[in-house]
């Protein structure tokens, strides 16, 4: 009969379930809320259920759980293919697989396929953060390993959980031994190894939920949900003497959107490609700068309002919409130079007259009849109309985080029922009330504010900065800037909109808390440099730190393989040296174990080839019944400190190795004419 597979221990279930526990946290951000809330108390649950002797769940439940799963991932993702979707399939299959897991190969593919999860969380986040969270879980996996591998041998079944407690430090040790021998590995593959046209986590993925950030279109509502967002959107730099502009001139102009059909926002592509002449004419100051952006770009880039001139790959169109190439491949920084004093396109075509005047035909009739009466009482006055729709706003409407939803005349319903509201609900009713009275309107969208790194002299914008706003063309002042936000909350523009939404959110103590903004800067200056040396180490830096090292462009095949191969052999050799240092420590104890066969031998109890320690001190301890203890003791300490690695690295080798040299020399035997025979 074919014996039974070893089932795993307690403690190796532990490690499993830590393992399986932090990959499911690493793409927590990501996974469905469902997924997080139920996966995590499944996966303890089983655990518990191993722990205590239980088997494993019915295959008829476990294929009605697959059924489920499957249903709800369809349910609730855009697709069923994309990172999200195979990421949450994945971890739901992982939890599944726990719930029939009653061996030591059940319990490794759980580890193994955790760790690849745990792996394609970069598709979605290389942050340092994740980095750091992405080595703790291999520590984790090399200690499961470990004791998955000892309950393979027939290690014990149970065991009390302070001896668990008492054994991870010596496991978490050497695990981190282990990875340290590799990082040289890494390190040389990350440097020499021919970077790919196109990173692994450039792959494309279209659904909705992998859109980050300000998007090409606006809906009412849209923005308000990145309110309480604190990662970073870019970073900058001010050049020259290093001064900002005022906050109320941070204004970091991204899309401009033209059409609008009732609910959303669009920009024009037809306007959007228009080359030429940047139609501006910029006072002072000026300011240069350069942008790092914190993720992967898309088209567009981020500029001060309003840029005059950005680096080559940068292009400004005539509506001052800065755009790029998208992609992980495209720079993740650029330069520009902006002016905050400006006029911008003193003659509107007529095609963009037409576009700017537009509306969606029987929409939203009481704003229409609102601005028909403002145009009617300032006839050719379009300062006093826009002045008309400011001081309602600044009289009668509240700005929200958390804004009510809003039905089919969603104008309507935001100017005379809510009238709450969040940017985009401001810009999008005042460049509707401009265009129904005849005045030329659009919304820009983008971020406005930032604040300051002190540890890195340089300024953060982060999601929760995005913004919209609108712009009106007046006669021989092009298009002006009117924020209708700042009428209903102008400490939203004074103080920017990560600093606003902490104080709405409560948590305005921790943003001017100075030890907590200390730390906070310091922690995204540690951001940016892991961006800056590794995220955008591309293949033009490799070729640039490759020529500093004498490497040219047309034989960089070649050099590559020889760097390599140094590299490898100069790590091989590492990895050699470590081995014989292991050597010679073993050979030191090998060394003290002849001494005492040496004194045995000479008491009439000789060792014979094939006998192991633990048998040859009981043969000799029946010879020299006197020196029993001490004989068997010296024989215990030798196979504890010379095959427990645990007892070996503990930091008292030399201090154990003494002891028992001192037993050993102590030990005093007479001939013995009767010794047992081997």
């Amino acid at each position: 009969m074919k014996p039974l597979p070893p089932p795993p221990s307690a403690r190796s279930l532990l490690a499993v379930g830590a393992v399986l526990t932090v990959a499911l946290l690493l793409h927590a951000k990501w996974l469905p809320l469902w997924l997080v809330g139920t996966a995590l108390p499944v996966t303890v649950l089983a655990l518990v259920a191993r722990w205590r002797g239980a088997g494993p769940v019915p295959a008829l439940w476990r294929l009605l759980l697959l059924v489920a799963v499957c249903a709800a991932i369809t349910a609730t993702q855009p697709s069923f293919f994309g990172r999200e979707a195979g990421a949450a399939l994945l971890a739901s299959m992982l939890v599944l697989k726990l719930l029939e897991t009653t061996s030591v190969r059940d319990a490794r593919l759980v580890v193994m396929v955790a760790n690849f999860l745990a792996m394609a969380a970069f598709l979605q986040d290389q942050g340092i953060g994740q980095m750091i969270a992405t080595t703790l879980l291999l520590l984790l996996v090399l200690v499961a390993l470990r004791w998955l591998r000892d309950d393979a041998t027939g290690g014990p079944a149970r065991m009390p959980f302070r001896r668990v407690a008492a054994d991870l430090p010596t496991a978490l040790r050497q695990a981190a031994f282990t990875l340290a021998i590799v990082i040289p590995f890494a390190i040389a593959s990350f440097m020499f190894f021919p970077r790919l046209g196109s990173p692994l986590w450039g792959s494309p993925d279209t659904t909705p939920r992998s859109r980050i950030g300000i998007d090409d279109e606006l809906e009412l509502g849209s923005l308000s949900g990145l309110a309480l967002d604190d990662s970073p959107a870019f970073r900058v730099r001010f050049l020259g003497d290093g001064n900002a502009p005022a906050s109320r001139d941070r204004y970091w102009r991204a899309l401009v959107l033209w059409t609008f059909d009732g609910r959303v926002w669009r920009g024009s592509r037809r306007f959007a490609r228009l080359r030429g002449p940047v139609p501006v004419e910029a006072g002072t100051p000026r300011y240069d700068y350069e942008v790092m952006l914190a993720s992967a770009p898309r088209e567009w880039r981020f500029v001060l309002d309003a840029p005059l001139s950005a680096t080559p790959d940068i292009e400004i169109g005539v509506d001052l919409q800065a755009r790029g190439e998208a992609g992980s491949r495209a720079e993740r920084r650029y330069r520009a130079i902006s002016s905050p004093s400006y006029r911008l396109q003193a003659r509107l075509p007529e095609e963009q007259r037409e576009s700017a005047l537009s509306l969606p035909e029987q929409s939203n009739p009481r704003a229409r009849e609102l601005a028909l009466r403002w145009r009617t009482a300032h006839p050719g006055d379009d300062d006093a109309v826009i002045g008309e729709a400011l001081a309602m706003v600044r009289a009668r409407f509240v700005y929200s985080l958390d804004p009510p939803p809003l039905d089919r005349n969603a104008i309507d319903e935001f100017l005379f029922r809510t009238r709450i509201g969040f940017c985009e609900h401001y810009a999008s009713s005042f460049v509707f009330l401009m265009r129904a009275a005849g005045i030329p309107a659009r919304i820009v969208t983008g971020y406005q504010g930032g604040y300051r790194n002190a540890a890195g002299g340089y300024w953060i914008v982060r999601q929760s900065d995005a913004h919209a706003w609108a712009e009106v063309w007046l006669q021989n002042r092009g298009w002006v800037r009117v924020d209708p936000t700042a009428a209903v909350a102008p400490e939203r523009v004074l103080r920017g909109g990560a600093a606003y939404s902490s104080e709405v959110s409560g948590n305005a103590w921790f943003a001017s808390s100075g030890w907590w903004n200390g730390l906070r800067d310091r922690a995204d200056l540690l951001g940016a440099w892991w961006q800056r040396a590794v995220i955008e180490f591309d293949a033009l830096r490799q070729q640039n730190v490759l020529e500093r090292l004498g490497v040219e462009a047309n034989d960089r095949l070649q050099s590559l393989l020889v760097w390599g191969a140094m590299t490898l052999s100069a790590l091989g050799l590492a990895g050699l040296l470590l081995m014989l240092r292991g050597t010679v420590r073993d050979s030191r104890w090998r060394s003290l174990y002849r001494e005492f066969e040496h004194r045995l031998a000479r008491a009439g109890v000789p060792r014979a080839s094939s006998e192991g320690p633990r048998d040859f001190a009981q043969r000799a301890a029946l010879a020299h019944p006197e020196s029993a203890d001490a004989i068997l003791g010296i024989a215990s300490g030798f196979i504890a400190l010379r095959y427990a690695p645990e007892e070996r690295d503990d930091g008292r080798e030399s201090v154990r190795f003494d002891s028992l040299s001192r037993q050993i020399r102590a030990l005093r035997l007479q001939r013995s004419r009767d010794a047992a025979a081997p």
